[in-house]
């Protein structure tokens, strides 16, 4: 149980590779600010300020753009990303209490509003965990949405998070061994995936990390496939399918 523990454990910083992927290149973009204006002067008296209207209330969790997937029957499923996930063979769903403590935060993060912000915050959130007894994982990261991602290809994605990737692992102890491109199949599609073979603490870990982006979405998801053993990556992307089709342009 330790050993599953440790390296579900390591998901966490996995998963922040791709975060920082993406927190770099919205770096880079220029920030645009509004033209000062010069007031003309008049002697007319100054006018005392008001208030601004206030904004419509609204429910204390409330936030359309955001969902916290949930577990039924065996089946996860979260409407912002679109995606649903049946449970493996031999696996189990961390709750979300689990999730709290691997990621050393509060389960309050969860709902609507702080979900929100945290991911505003931090760049990522990792949603839903999936793991077998050896540690062999699948987890879902929520991530923003930005500009540069709306028309990138899997080529693009790959150079932005290639040389983040590497200055992230060195930083956290980790020491690159394998960080590649291979062809996986996701919603029945050919997909472009990153491989990536880390080592930490003496242990080896293999990982598969493929990008799920929807055009137009505020959010998507990251999946990535955490091998301990003899385990085929390709059955665990499987077991991710969509909620609804998207619509065709």
């Amino acid at each position: 149980m330790k050993r599953l523990l440790s390296l579900v454990l390591l998901v966490c910083m996995l998963a922040a590779l791709a975060a920082c992927a993406t927190k770099a290149k919205v770096a880079e973009a220029p920030i645009l600010t509004e033209p000062e204006t010069t007031e003309p002067e008049t002697d007319a008296p100054a006018q005392p300020p008001t208030d601004p209207p206030a904004p419509p209330e609204t429910g204390e969790d409330d936030d359309p753009a955001l969902t916290h997937g949930t577990v039924v029957d065996d089946v996860y499923t979260n409407e912002t990303l679109n995606l649903r996930v049946a449970l493996a063979d031999g696996f189990i769903f961390f709750d979300d209490a689990q999730i709290a403590q691997m990621c050393g935060m509060s389960e309050a993060m969860f709902r609507g509003t702080e979900m929100a912000k945290e991911v505003a915050r931090v760049g990522q959130m990792i949603d839903m965990v999936m793991a077998s007894p050896n540690g062999s994982n699948l987890s879902l990261t929520i991530h923003p949405a930005q500009k540069f991602l709306e028309n990138a290809t899997d080529e693009d994605i790959f150079n932005v998070s290639r040389s983040t990737a590497y200055m992230q692992a060195e930083a956290g102890g980790m020491t690159v061994k394998t960080y590649e491109t291979v062809k996986m199949q996701l919603f029945g599609e050919e997909k472009l995936a990153l491989h990536i073979v880390l080592s930490m603490m003496g242990i080896d870990v293999e990982e598969y990390q493929v990008w799920i982006l929807e055009k137009g979405e505020p959010y998507f998801a990251v999946a990535t496939v955490v091998l301990n053993g003899d385990v085929d990556p390709q059955s665990i992307l499987d077991c991710i399918s969509r909620l609804h089709e998207p619509e065709a342009d």
